[in-house]
């Protein structure tokens, strides 16, 4: 086996402009785009924030917990101005966190906000939920996203796969929502002037 080294001095010239010119676009194309180290720091504060006012254990309520996920369901089957001023608050509490690894919103307000302007931005997203595991009073659930948007590979629709991470009150609403997904493959490798650079830059590394 070969386990000599590359050369540094042979490293192609052009592979630092390569992520300057990803950079450069990548923050054109969605300013808030979220650092990993700002996803960490902001999970963490949202769960230590909201570990005295969650439902800490489904196991003698199933029938809330189905209730629960179905109105997810109902919330995230279409996303659309209509769904989403109707139902965003049913589904969220007022004090409510959310990360989708694009954004980080505070409070039902400014979740509904959010949405709506994403609703705007697509031709289509619907999601839907494939199952869920509980652990306590942590709420885990295994989807696929198909989301149509002009920018996105010519408005063809696109599916991804992706985990959520969720907490509830005792109302039953959410106050944590956590998503994991590849937002390189589901979403910046199909921006148009991105699609062909970033597989490059995954086969430098």
């Amino acid at each position: 086996m070969n386990t000599q080294k590359p050369d540094a001095s042979r490293t192609p010239k052009w592979r630092p402009l390569l992520f300057l010119g990803l950079f450069v676009v990548i923050m054109a194309c969605g300013g808030d785009r979220l650092s990993h180290k700002d996803m960490f720091h902001a999970y963490q504060e949202a769960l230590a924030a909201t570990e005295s006012r969650m439902l800490t254990d489904w196991s003698t309520r199933p029938d809330n917990l189905t209730t629960a996920i179905n109105r997810l369901q109902t919330y995230y089957r279409e996303i659309n101005r209509s769904s989403v001023e109707r139902l965003t608050k049913d589904v969220y509490a007022n004090d409510a966190y959310l990360c989708d690894t694009l954004h980080i919103a505070h409070g039902a307000d400014q979740i509904e906000a959010y949405f709506l302007q994403t609703s705007e931005r697509v031709n289509t997203m619907h999601v839907t939920i494939l199952d869920h595991s509980v652990s306590g009073g942590e709420v885990y659930t295994r989807w696929t996203m198909t989301i149509a948007a002009e920018k996105l590979a010519g408005g063809q629709p696109l599916t991804t796969y992706g985990t959520s991470h969720f907490r509830f009150n005792p109302e039953g609403k959410v106050i944590l929502h956590q998503d994991f997904w590849d937002a390189s493959a589901g979403f910046f490798e199909h921006l148009t002037g991105l699609g062909q650079i970033i597989p490059r830059i995954r086969g430098t590394l």
